[in-house]
């Protein structure tokens, strides 16, 4: 028995991803179904974009920009542990190259600080009674940000 619809994940319309949606044995599209872009993104991407143009000194102090490198990490651990809801960080440079994602609400103050790809340190202080995490290594997971995210949302 053949399904009665059938969907092509990856294809992009414009530019955008979409997802297709096929009548079982058709050979276009009954209906493109567009992908809904999360609250966050836009905010995120606007200032990665204005970080991507600062020059040496954009401090006062000759410090560097923010590396590009360190950018695209950014942009890749919040691709992976945002939500829908979760609201966007403030995103600030750091006087070495480096960026902390910064989110306070309801309670908690999250700080993720990107000294470079391989030096990250979460730093958690939370509404009630746990203790605090404070400029906890992270290397490879960043689940303990991802969990406490979703508490933000």
């Amino acid at each position: 028995m053949s399904p009665a619809l059938t969907l092509d994940y990856g294809t992009t319309v414009g530019g955008r991803w979409s997802t297709r949606l096929f009548n079982a044995g058709a050979t276009s599209a009954t209906q493109v179904i567009e992908p809904v872009e999360e609250p966050w993104r836009s905010a995120v991407e606007a200032r990665f974009k204005k970080l991507s143009g600062y020059t040496e000194g954009w401090d006062g102090y000759q410090s560097p920009p923010p590396h590009p490198s360190v950018i695209a990490y950014a942009r890749s651990v919040l691709h992976s542990v945002m939500q829908f809801e979760t609201p966007p960080p403030s995103i600030v440079p750091m006087p070495d190259g480096g960026l902390q994602l910064e989110w306070h609400r309801k309670g908690y103050d999250v700080e993720l600080a990107i000294y470079s790809t391989d030096d990250v340190e979460l730093s958690i202080e939370f509404s009630d009674d746990r203790e605090p995490v404070e400029e906890k290594p992270v290397k490879l997971s960043f689940f303990e940000l991802s969990e406490v995210l979703e508490q933000l949302a």
